[in-house]
């Protein structure tokens, strides 16, 4: 209701008032999950902190307050809790948009990207697949017949692309905090090479990138099946702004 409300008070260009209120009647509700084991591993208490973290990030504003982070780590535990307890997550699709938010608020230093190193870490990223909305009876992902020869591909690489983008972003926010240290001498266990690290990305980024499929997928861009094109263009869009 609070995402809702907040997008009908965007398109009237009005004041978000209703948008909150329904943020905040959210809260009692998770409380009274806490108190229970299973509910936390529960559907309804991980969409319900999805949609909270959606209506910071689109209500946020600048040098306002924002629980986005408190949100964001939360997810980062249930997230780690339901795949101890059910093998898989019913939801990789959420999972994916979760890791994009994260990893963008790692790339502007808003965010430590917890949520997004927990996923890397514990080789959670979800397939290729996942990163379509399920559009199927059973819950998961289509690919029509149209799309065969060029949408999975075009899915690889968005998410090879993005794994590498989260390794560049990782070792932007290790500078930063090189940065802000004391000056402290590091011990010999604490090695820290970023050129070495940035040119193993760049490496890696060109391997992926200079080979027949994605050359073909890039010169035929304009006559894609429209989804396998929409991807491709938010690839590249990708692309340029880590460049």
């Amino acid at each position: 209701m609070a995402v809702s409300a907040l997008s009908l008070a965007r398109q009237h260009r009005s004041k978000s008032i209703d948008a909150l209120q329904h943020y905040h009647q959210a809260f009692p509700s998770l409380q009274i999950a806490l108190r229970d084991t299973n509910d936390l591993c529960s559907d309804g208490l991980f969409l319900t902190h999805f949609l909270l973290l959606i209506y910071e990030v689109a209500a946020a504003e600048e040098a306002g307050s924002n629980l986005w982070s408190h949100h964001m780590a939360r997810l980062t535990q249930i997230s780690l809790m339901r795949i101890s307890q059910f093998g898989s997550e019913h939801y990789p699709y959420i999972v994916w948009l979760v890791c994009n938010i994260d990893l963008y608020a790692l790339l502007s230093g808003a965010g430590t990207g917890e949520f997004l190193k927990a996923m890397l870490d514990n080789n959670l990223v979800p397939s290729s697949v996942s990163q379509l909305y399920p559009v199927a009876p059973s819950g998961h992902s289509v690919i029509y017949p149209e799309e065969h020869d060029t949408l999975p591909s075009v899915l690889h690489f968005n998410r090879e692309t993005f794994i590498l983008a989260s390794r560049l972003a990782f070792l932007a926010a290790d500078l930063r905090r090189t940065d802000n240290s004391t000056g402290s001498p590091r011990s010999p266990n604490q090695a820290f090479d970023p050129k070495r690290r940035l040119y193993e990305i760049r490496d890696s980024f060109h391997q992926l990138w200079d080979c027949p499929q994605a050359h073909y997928l890039c010169e035929n861009m304009k006559v894609l099946p429209q989804r396998s094109r929409e991807v491709l263009h938010n690839v590249r869009s990708r692309l340029f702004l880590l460049c």
